[in-house]
């Protein structure tokens, strides 16, 4: 099916100011989207469009440079009506975004991942034609010297929190008092921290009972980790699946069927009870996100029943790729490659589609997505026609 696979072309384009890092649309009202941007200062490409190659570069050239360049960056509030692509606000940030969501709990509150040991809370206010973002707070939770590269709401509790680090290490925490309007550096309850990996701990994310945290890090290994009764965690580690860092995890089917991707090229649905690959698909270029368009279960069945779904895969280097999930009635998983964006013209990192209102409202199987690539800082809207 890879040799059908749909090229797409963009309805429209934009250009950005700063590098966009993530992008999440709102969950109630999806012709709103966000963009973190992230800025290292001193390196001069925002202005130039030109790229050190650090390969070329010696250890004390690239510390020095490290002294000199501080990072930066914005929220932007972007809405999409039809094909057009209107920027509502822009909030300079003092930290560059590595990481943004909406909480699943209150569609309102905006959660940051920062680059100085911390992440920020805004609020996204929506009153008639009026909409805007406002500051909340941020919490001091790390050396600033420290980056949180992923943040994420626990699906069943909506006060704590999950954050993956650039020392390896998995934090959860519980956040309190969102409504106090200034930063916070105290007064909470001490958050747990597990040293999951050797080096950057990319991502994590929860299972959907909030049973399990998984966590990919540079250092190839894909961990699970299983709360136990006495509020400890213990984890399962696999460091021989996947051949370079673990940079997206997403949660499919049951508590323990994951989609993963990896700088390797590859994504997978993985096992992670058997710690077993059930399928493989080379993408071309490092898998940095994934985000599910829709599902469809012939048979409500999740050990037996026949599966599929749609993935938007953010693979860097080589643009965007949608992708068809399948469990057949036999059992056995397949990744195939429907479509494929590759109009950005270097990594794409940041990637959403749009939710639909209701399901009633659909009026075909199209879907819009926003995919983003880093040093061009280009931002695209296009349709995939499914």
């Amino acid at each position: 099916m890879d040799t059908n696979s749909q090229i797409i072309k963009s309805m429209t384009s934009r250009v950005l100011d700063l590098p966009p890092s993530c992008v999440e649309f709102s969950p109630v009202s999806p012709e709103y989207f966000l963009v973190g941007t992230y800025y290292l200062e001193g390196s001069g490409e925002a202005e130039t469009g030109q790229y050190t190659n650090v390969d070329q570069e010696t250890e004390e050239e690239q510390n020095d440079k490290r002294a000199e360049q501080r990072r930066s960056g914005s929220l932007i509030l972007c809405r999409l009506n039809g094909c057009k692509l209107e920027i509502i606000q822009t909030l300079p940030t003092p930290s560059a975004t590595l990481d943004l969501h909406f909480s699943p709990h209150n569609p309102t509150l905006v959660v940051l991942a920062t680059s100085t040991g911390s992440i920020s809370f805004y609020e996204f206010t929506l009153n008639g034609d009026s909409t805007s973002l406002s500051y909340l707070k941020t919490e001091q939770y790390f050396k600033a010297d420290i980056l949180v590269l992923a943040v994420a709401f626990h699906p069943l509790d909506p006060d704590i929190v999950g954050m993956s680090l650039s020392t390896g290490e998995l934090v959860l925490s519980r956040i309190n008092n969102l409504a106090f309007p200034q930063v916070h550096t105290g007064g909470l309850a001490t958050p747990f921290r597990i040293l999951a990996h050797s080096l950057e701990a990319w991502t994590l994310a929860f299972d959907p009972l909030g049973r399990y945290v998984y966590t990919g890090g540079d250092d190839s290994v894909i961990q699970r980790h299983a709360r136990e009764e006495d509020g400890n965690y213990t984890g399962r580690k696999d460091r021989k699946t996947h051949g370079a860092g673990v940079t997206a995890i997403l949660p499919i089917l049951r508590d323990e069927i994951l989609l993963t991707g990896s700088y390797d090229d590859c994504v997978r649905v993985y096992d992670s009870t058997t710690l077993k690959v059930l399928a493989e698909k080379n993408l071309g270029g490092g898998v940095w996100r994934l985000k599910q368009l829709r599902e469809h279960r012939r048979i409500e069945d999740d050990v037996y029943g026949e599966y599929e779904c749609q993935i938007l895969a953010s693979c860097m280097h080589a643009g965007a790729r949608i992708l068809e999930v399948i469990r057949n009635d036999k059992g056995k998983w397949s990744i195939d490659v429907l479509a494929k964006f590759e109009e950005h013209g270097s990594m794409n990192y940041g990637s959403d589609v749009q939710p639909f209102r209701k399901l009633e409202q659909q009026q075909s199987n199209d879907v819009i997505c926003v995919t983003t690539s880093f040093y061009d800082r280009l931002l695209c809207i296009w349709r995939f026609e499914g």
